[in-house]
């Protein structure tokens, strides 16, 4: 017997009564959950029509498979036999499933680590991918931004770890991989902040982008909260961002100046990337972040303000007794910072 049933949780699943003849509840998706007569066993299988004949595979039982690792798998492209499934294929799907749910507010700054830097992967099937593959691309990352080389690498080690789980691999090819074992170099700090005739090329710029790197200066926002930003997250002045790089809401003031800005052109973060790279200059994104957060100390105002702008996570203590609205000081900090960014505008 066949049926269809809005099921979106472990906990219904769970509650499923013991039918009287075997069961099989439509989920969406070429998805399935078979429930046995007797037992209550409960197993998830795909069930598609292929060249006018049905085929059906069987997933595994529940509840070692999860309701979600089920719908991954029934939509993952991998309906084609494992063995031509392609890195680019698993990672897609695993940025979708993970990157994606994890890092809302910018999950394109962390794709582009796939699409960009492996690209040369892509089309390379897992049964026919190494080890030495996967560490060639992080070595090369690595020789140009050995942070981002680090970055990269942890990127890979929770795919990796995550196609197993899936079924994608047999083996996590990079269970063993360490930063020292493949001598990554040194992380390096970075201090750069941007110029005054840098800032003023910024202030004054008419480009595709203006609009918008402005407003990342102007709120030391990160640039994929700004690609992400949505109009019912802006309420009387104040942007509150869903989910930021620590987990938690922030909100944030916007000054005349960054509302000036608004709204800008949606791009993926990896294209706003390349049109800046490609302008010549050589700041990058996240430095208009440091040069705001320099430009506001410059202005007087307090570390703890600066921190507390720029969302970096507060120690313990502070988070146990120090849980007041810090708004009204975060509006001072950053009309501070619009008003010295105002005087780089040409008059």
């Amino acid at each position: 017997m066949s049926t269809q049933k809005s099921i979106r949780t472990e906990a219904q699943i769970r509650d499923l009564p013991t039918p009287d003849k075997d069961l099989t509840i439509g989920l969406g998706d070429s998805l399935y959950l078979r429930v046995r007569a007797g037992t209550g066993s409960k197993s998830f299988v795909i069930r598609k029509r292929s060249q006018g004949k049905w085929t059906v595979t069987t997933l595994g039982p529940w509840p070692q498979w999860s309701l979600q690792r089920a719908r991954a798998a029934a939509l993952a492209p991998t309906s084609t036999p494992l063995a031509k499934l392609t890195f680019g294929e698993s990672t897609a799907t695993f940025a979708r499933e993970i990157i994606e749910a994890r890092y809302r507010s910018s999950p394109g700054e962390t794709t582009a680590y796939f699409t960009r830097d492996c690209a040369s992967l892509s089309a390379v099937r897992l049964s026919a991918l190494s080890r030495g593959q996967l560490i060639g691309v992080v070595r090369a990352k690595a020789e140009a931004t050995p942070n981002a080389g680090r970055k990269l690498l942890a990127l890979l080690k929770q795919w990796s770890k995550w196609a197993v789980l899936q079924d994608h691999m047999a083996v996590d090819l990079l269970g063993v991989v360490t930063v020292s074992n493949i001598g990554l170099p040194q992380p390096q700090s970075r201090d750069r902040v941007l110029t005054e005739d840098e800032l003023k090329a910024v202030m004054n710029g008419t480009g595709r982008d203006a609009g918008l790197l402005r407003f990342a200066l102007s709120t030391c926002c990160r640039i994929g909260e700004a690609l992400g930003m949505a109009p019912d997250q802006v309420k009387d002045r104040t942007w509150t961002i869903p989910l930021t790089k620590n987990g938690r809401s922030h909100s944030l003031w916007l000054t005349d100046l960054a509302l000036a800005q608004t709204p800008f052109e949606a791009s993926p973060y990896i294209s706003v990337h390349g049109r800046l790279r490609a302008s010549g200059v050589t700041w990058n994104l996240h430095d208009l972040r440091r040069t705001g957060a320099s430009l506001m100390r410059e202005q007087g105002v307090s570390i703890e303000t600066v921190e507390a702008i720029l969302n970096h996570s507060p120690g313990r203590l502070v988070q146990v007794y120090q849980r007041q609205n810090r708004m009204p000081e975060i509006r001072a900090g950053l009309e501070a910072l619009e008003k010295r960014l105002l005087t780089f505008v040409a008059k």
